[in-house]
């Protein structure tokens, strides 16, 4: 009884979430959705629009079409991948652009790979509701960008961030407040997400072999089990600098272990 009760509870705060997003969210003007709502329910027309917002917001509806199959959500995940497409994608270098202002115009041109990272795994959620070859040609260009630049094939792991033309950008850092390190735990845990999503629609051998390493990677340079904890970061010669008790990360990453594609 409890049980029932609580799935009922939880369920109709689930779509009471997403309908809030798609009454309130939308940018009817300028396309693609409003970057910014404030706590007091008001618009903030005009504030930038960034990629991690609109990949999540790709993701989720993908994600609540492929198991409601409700065609309001199928309309705003085309919505959504739509805009990242006209606005986000470069269509010159590869990849997706951190930020674009309220018209949809290029603010920052840098090629995070946390950025690329939630990207694939997008891409992947709508994949699996719109299996045309655009977004499977799109999941294929940003892995290879990722493998091909990205990959450090002396030291192990990851850069972190990138020019628009894909050269090694000289600050390293995710955001402002956090630290200049050329690898980080969490742009790492996010490949091992994204490497995940897009073997579990593209099981080629090449995905195969990237996720078994990416999984290695994250379990023997980042987590630690005693104590348990995550570093932070590596530095170049992949020792570990900072430890944080971060259990939330490793129960993340042992998730993905649990439930992932047998390869």
């Amino acid at each position: 009884m409890l049980l029932s009760l609580f799935k009922s509870e939880i369920n109709a705060e689930f779509g009471n979430i997403l309908k809030w997003w798609g009454d309130h969210m939308i940018d009817h003007i300028h396309g693609g959705f409003v970057g910014r709502i404030d706590g007091y329910n008001r618009s903030h027309p005009k504030s930038d629009k960034g990629i991690i917002l609109n990949t999540r917001i790709l993701w989720t509806y993908s994600t609540v079409y492929l198991r409601t199959r409700e065609e309001g959500y199928l309309q705003l995940a085309d919505r959504a991948y739509q805009y990242i497409c006209s606005h986000f994608w470069d269509d010159e270098w590869g990849g997706v652009y951190w930020s674009v202002n309220f018209q949809g115009k290029v603010l920052n041109r840098q090629k995070q790979i946390y950025a690329q990272a939630f990207a694939i795994y997008a891409f992947s959620a709508y994949f699996e509701i719109r299996k045309n070859a655009e977004v499977l040609t799109k999941l294929e260009t940003i892995f290879n960008l990722m493998e091909n630049h990205s990959l450090d094939p002396i030291d192990e792991g990851y850069f972190n961030v990138f020019n628009e033309d894909w050269t090694l950008a000289e600050d390293q850092k995710l955001s402002a407040k956090d630290a200049d390190q050329v690898k980080i735990m969490n742009t790492h845990l996010h490949i091992l997400e994204a490497y995940t999503s897009l073997y579990r629609v593209n099981p080629g051998e090449d995905t195969r072999k990237a996720l078994h390493y990416i999984l290695n990677i994250y379990l023997d340079k980042f987590c630690s089990c005693s104590p348990c904890h995550v570093h932070l970061f590596l530095i170049k010669n992949g020792t570990q600098l900072l430890k944080k008790n971060h259990s939330v990360m490793i129960l993340r990453a042992v998730g993905l272990l649990r439930r992932r594609p047998t390869f």
